[in-house]
């Protein structure tokens, strides 16, 4: 769908980015209807939705929280609305809605632990990303560390079914490792979780290289983190690869994480004293974020934007200096 919006807009001339006039109509056109929240849900419910259709997900899980036929689909739209909210910047009430769909589901999975344990373990994932979008860090470790004790045990008896969130669970794992302070397990982490991904690809690319490419970034930081700026190097560039591919596919989708790959590379350049590709490399990572950062400055798009400004002023500094 994102796709197709976008090609519209172009053709038009009418840009996404800053300018959502078919998505902004899609946001009008579901309020308070529910069968076309219906129809629409399913599209919007995509792991890799362009930034700008997240304001109309939002309309339409808001929508179909209200009529959700169970707990567990009410669970599900409260999980959704959660991730929403984190995409807008809306921090505080994106936690409001997971802890409600976690005590939906802990319940669900205390009375029928087959049915529904993986489904307590996606929530665990989505509370930990919003406990530390708030600072709260040992909470959030905590959060990624149950999902990931879930997943592995159900990836041991079903691992065609659970691989794949073990694999994103421990990438997000790794990360909380690193702000726990623990380097070396969070690359060891960082390692399964690539390895996992690599292995799924091999499968079927098209479903998981946008996940390899996630975890690569993950595990170039590490690398670099840990004093491995050439093998980083060579990690990171395979990550801007697929970012570079799949952002000529689906760019609304996929540029913001190119400019997170090229910032990432931009720091590993800048550690192998490699400024003036360093600061190239953070020149397009800002140029690339910033109509996405511009419409969307308390969501994750304003954070990159931040960090690659801090990260380029401390190069010049540094030059400077």
């Amino acid at each position: 769908m994102g796709r197709l919006i976008y090609d519209a807009e172009e053709v038009l001339d009418l840009p996404g980015a800053g300018h959502p006039h078919i998505s902004g109509w899609l946001e009008t056109s579901v309020q308070g209807n529910f069968d076309r929240g219906a129809i629409l849900d399913g599209p919007l419910s995509d792991s890799n939705l362009p930034i700008y259709l997240v304001e109309t997900a939002l309309t339409v899980h808001m929508s179909m929280v209200e009529v959700a036929a169970n707990d567990e689909e009410r669970a599900a739209y409260l999980n959704n609305i959660s991730v929403d909210l984190g995409c807008l910047g809306r921090r505080e009430a994106a936690l409001e809605y997971i802890q409600d769909a976690i005590e939906i589901r802990r319940d669900l999975a205390e009375n029928q632990p087959e049915a529904f344990r993986s489904h307590l373990a996606v929530s665990l994932n989505n509370l930990s990303a919003r406990l530390s979008d708030l600072g709260r860090k040992s909470e959030a470790f905590d959060a990624i560390r149950e999902a990931v004790a879930i997943y592995r045990e159900l990836a041991e008896s079903r691992p065609e079914t659970f691989r794949f969130n073990l694999a994103q669970s421990l990438n997000n794992l790794s990360s909380q490792l690193t702000n726990q302070g623990m380097q070396d397990i969070a690359l060891d982490t960082a390692q399964e979780s690539v390895d996992i991904f690599r292995d799924l690809t091999k499968v079927k690319p098209e479903l998981y290289r946008p996940a390899l490419a996630d975890s690569l970034n993950n595990l170039s930081d590490q690398l670099g983190s840990l004093g491995k700026p050439e093998v980083a190097l060579g990690t990171i560039q395979e990550a801007l690869d697929i970012y570079r591919g799949l952002a000529g596919l689906q760019p609304e989708a996929f540029r913001p994480d190119l400019a997170v790959s090229l910032g990432v590379r931009g720091m590993v350049l800048e550690g192998l004293g490699r400024v003036e590709e360093a600061r190239a490399s953070y020149t397009e990572a800002l140029e690339i974020i910033s109509p996405f950062a511009d419409r969307f400055p308390d969501g994750p798009a304003g954070d990159i934007r931040a960090m690659l400004l801090d990260d380029l002023n401390e190069l010049e500094d540094g030059e400077a200096g």
